[in-house]
């Protein structure tokens, strides 16, 4: 299956999301930015769901949570503490 990447942006041209996919669905990797430019999610898709483990960061760039998904179940949550 043809494998294609997905991105769009902010107003401003800063990249806000960007998107693997195969064969129509969500497939790879998945990552999302805040407007400042810092990363705010990043995670794997498989079959349109999130699997394995899902990271998160606020918008100073400081890591907030971890999730662990199995075919789009969420199976563990770990919660960063903030500075």
């Amino acid at each position: 299956p043809e494998h294609q990447i997905s991105r769009h942006w902010f107003p401003d041209g800063t990249l806000s999301t960007y998107t693997e996919w195969r064969a129509n669905a969500m497939e790879g990797w998945f990552r999302t930015w805040h407007p400042n430019g810092q990363l705010k999610s990043e995670g794997h898709h498989q079959a349109n769901q999130r699997d394995g483990v899902w990271r998160f960061w606020n918008s100073d760039g400081h890591p907030t949570e971890v999730v662990t998904y199995r075919q789009g179940e969420e199976v563990s949550r770990e919660s960063t503490p903030q500075p």
